[in-house]
């Protein structure tokens, strides 16, 4: 059996940490992140040329500036965490997996997140058997799903 984070608790990557104060991790396109008050957030740029470089939209379509690493200088509510690409993952979801850039990507059932690297039960299982671990780790698109049903 897989011995797995939970998946639901936000989490701040911490990069650094210089005599006794922690470094948090910069904010960067293409991650998840919601803000301590539990909105999610879409990254629009993380390049704006002042000292509020970061731009994000909440779910309600508000747009809010934030530091390099997502402190809002508006509310404390709004300062962001970054949450687990695998948050909405459940164990069995038919998940995409692939070692490198350069492999193929291998239909596999998700098993767990184990210090933030994604696992899936191997040969193609579901919750019996060995998981082993993934670089990359998605949801198959709408047309994967539609190839993988008429295969089976």
């Amino acid at each position: 059996m897989c011995n797995c984070l939970e998946l639901s608790s936000p989490t701040r990557r911490v990069v650094q940490i210089t005599q006794g104060t922690l470094k948090m991790a910069k904010i960067e396109m293409g991650r998840k992140y919601r803000s301590v008050a539990g909105k999610n957030f879409k990254i629009l740029t993380v390049d704006r040329p002042n000292m509020l470089p970061v731009v994000g939209m909440d779910d309600d379509g508000n747009i809010y500036c934030f530091t390099d690493t997502g402190h809002s200088f508006a509310s404390d509510d709004l300062n962001l965490v970054e949450v687990s690409p695998y948050e909405d993952f459940k164990v069995d979801d038919v998940v995409m997996c692939r070692l490198d850039d350069a492999c193929d990507w291998h239909v596999r059932h998700f098993a767990c997140v184990r210090e933030g690297v994604p696992y899936a039960w191997s040969n193609g299982k579901t919750s019996n058997g060995e998981a082993c671990n993934w670089k990359e780790c998605r949801k198959p698109t709408q047309e994967e799903l539609t190839n993988l049903r008429t295969t089976f």
